[in-house]
This record gives structure tokens, sequence and C-alpha cells, in this order.
């Protein structure tokens, strides 16, 4: 029980921000489009560790008020995010259809991820280069 508690503590402490892997650029920007990723800052989850998948692809490991973009093929995509917080491991998804010149937002809370209108550039969040 002990060691639980101490893994568990490990895991749900503050969160740092890092790059965990790029998303190479598309070969043909033309027929690209583009993401926007926000961690949202929230009451009693800005803690809680994130990691970010873009198409299954682990990529950003946030803490609050942290972004990145990175353009992708158009097609089909999904965005992921796994956390862990008080209630244990948690991974939440969306699939989406990305058209060429097309810009998706999508904010992270300790929750799960949501598609958004805007990004959150207006509020002061750091964005984080994820594209070699």
């Amino acid at each position: 029980m002990k060691k639980l508690l101490i893994l568990s503590a490990f895991l749900s402490g503050c969160a740092s921000t890092q790059v965990v892997s790029k998303i190479p650029l598309p070969s043909d920007l033309k027929n690209a489009g583009e993401i926007k990723v926000c961690r949202e800052r929230v009451f009693g989850g800005d803690a809680a560790a994130t990691i970010v998948s873009v198409d299954r692809r682990p990529v950003f490991r946030s803490a609050a008020g942290r972004c990145f973009a990175a353009k992708l093929p158009s097609g089909e995509h999904v965005v992921s995010v796994m956390m862990n917080g008080w209630a244990g491991l948690n991974t939440t998804e969306i699939n989406f259809n990305l058209k060429p010149g097309e810009i998706r937002y999508f904010n992270v809370d300790c929750w799960e991820i949501t598609e958004s209108t805007r990004a959150r550039l207006d509020y002061g969040y750091e964005y984080f280069k994820v594209q070699e």
C-alpha cells in the first residue's frame, strides 16, 4: 500500500513540459492542415501529468498553460490525451478529418480533450516546437 501511494504521488506530482517526440513536417505543405493543442489552466488539475498524442504517437508532456502547433497531411487523424490524476489513468481521444489549409484547435483540461474554435494565444499561453 505504501509503495502504491508513493508511485501515485510521483506520477501525479507537479507536471513539467517536454517534447516527447517530434512530428515530421509533411512533404506536401500545400495539402497540409494545422492543429493547435493547448493545456488549460484549471483549478485543482494543473499538476496532473498529461501526455498528448497525435495519431497514437506520444508528442507532448504538458504542464498547464502550454501549447503546441503542428502541420499534418490532410486526411484522417486522432488527437488523444492520457492523464494520471485523482481518478487514476484516463485516456480520451478525438478523431477528425483535416482539410488542406484548415486549422483545428484542441483544448486539454485535467479530464478530457475537446475541440475549440480558437487557440489560447490571447491568454498568454506558451507554444513549444514539436516539429522537425
